[in-house]
């Protein structure tokens, strides 16, 4: 039945992190929308603190977010859309051992758009820094083509990199935890990362355009997708989705049961799976093969988290001290964020492997991230992309996990625009 010229359908979106953001304000446009959030803010700024600094108040995104234009491009026209300021950031990087001590450190020299990464002169003469800073020009040189030839296909980027006979220190010095950093999951499953996925994010100009936050932080992007929102229904949970007599039932934590004629579930995979599995058990087995790892990220006032020396400080702080484990990412707030510059040192720890001392710790969230594993390739997010293209769907799923990039914000928002579309298009 196509709706286009029709009355406005019931719709509800589950999850308001920046797919269910994305999905619900574009379905707004045409349709009468539910976010349903168990939260009591949304999602996407549930965790975010307010810290006061010379009598004024400064919000902290947690987990912060930076973005860079050449594979942002969805989620940068969107913010667009919605006049959301963006500002660029310094975004070097340190590289430590378990003592803290660094091996590798570089600096970005910003000319206008562009980002010029300049290593530390000092580290560059240690045998660590010249072996990375070789291996990255020899990455960034023959990646792209490897690409284009169809050397990665169903390739692992350990065994990419293993082949080629990369280094260990960029391998397991550089490449490794500044990717697990990245998706924050750990070294192993970097490792089994499809390797056209790192290449095609690296390549994109990661390391030579300017990186970038929202000026105004989280909370003003939350706001802004939500002004076109029909109905959003904070600190309500969604305990089951079943098939009704004429579309489907969602019945919330509160014990509410409401009828809509389309369903989005834009929450995690493994979490809508428990949700809709009795009568959804085809959705539900298929929502199982993504697969998930747990991180945790700390506030804190602890610098005994970041390099031994306060001179290798960098905005982002990478230490590991176990191979298969995930790497710590120390991240110095005051850095990224000037105007914290009053403030004593702050800083944001993604899987601290030294505890904070307790004093210092400000906040401590927990999450879920999906990984990728090249032994799957695409397979899972086309055969979820089949099922949306079936005839008479009405329930249908999108998050970082549902788009084949690296399962961050892009991959969020991508997939939410085309779940958007498909049920715009019914």
């Amino acid at each position: 039945m196509n709706q286009e010229n029709g009355p406005p359908m019931k719709i509800a979106v589950v999850g308001s992190g920046l797919a269910g953001l994305t999905a619900a304000r574009e379905l707004s446009k045409k349709h009468k929308v539910t976010l349903y959030e168990k939260h009591a803010v949304l999602g996407m700024d549930a965790h975010s603190i307010e810290l006061e600094c010379e009598g004024k108040e400064f919000r902290v995104d947690v987990p912060l977010r930076v973005v860079y234009p050449g594979y942002y491009r969805t989620l940068l026209k969107l913010y667009e859309e919605l006049k959301i300021e963006t500002q660029p950031v310094s975004y070097s990087a340190s590289f430590s051992l378990a003592s803290g001590d660094a091996y590798f450190r570089y600096k970005n020299l910003s000319l206008g758009s562009r980002s010029i990464p300049i290593g530390s002169p000092a580290l560059l003469l240690r045998t660590p820094s010249r072996k990375i800073v070789r291996d990255i020009f020899r990455f960034f040189r023959f990646g792209k083509r490897d690409l284009r030839i169809g050397k990665m296909s169903n390739r692992s980027i350990a065994d990419y990199l293993e082949e080629a006979k990369y280094s260990n220190w960029f391998k397991d010095g550089f490449i490794y935890p500044a990717f697990a950093g990245i998706c924050t999951c750990t070294l192993d499953a970097v490792r089994n990362y499809p390797a056209e996925l790192i290449i095609r994010y690296l390549n994109d100009g990661l390391l030579f355009q300017s990186v970038r936050r929202v000026t105004r932080g989280t909370k003003d992007v939350v706001s802004r997708f939500a002004q076109s929102i029909d109905s959003i229904k904070l600190s309500t949970g969604v305990k089951r989705i079943s098939r009704g007599k004429s579309g489907l039932l969602l019945l919330d934590e509160k014990g509410v049961e409401t009828n809509f004629d389309h369903i989005v579930m834009a929450a995690q995979a493994n979490q809508s799976a428990r949700i809709i599995e009795s009568d959804f058990g085809r959705e539900a087995n298929l929502l199982r093969e993504f697969k998930y790892e747990k991180s945790s990220v700390v506030m804190h006032k602890d610098n005994l988290l970041a390099p031994r020396n306060p001179k290798d400080w960098s905005p982002i702080n990478f230490s590991t001290s176990d191979p298969s484990q995930t790497p710590m990412a120390t991240i110095w707030i005051n850095s990224v964020q000037p105007e914290l510059n009053c403030y004593p040192p702050i800083f944001q720890t993604w899987n601290p492997t030294v505890r904070p001392r307790d004093e210092s710790v400000l906040s401590e969230a927990h999450f879920e991230r999906p990984v990728v594993r090249s032994s799957n390739g695409s397979k899972a997010v086309d055969a979820l992309q089949a099922l949306h293209n079936e005839e008479n769907r009405r329930i249908w799923f999108c998050g970082s996990f549902a788009d084949y990039k690296v399962p961050l914000l892009e991959s969020a928002c991508s997939s939410a625009l085309s779940v958007a579309n498909q049920i715009l298009a019914h």
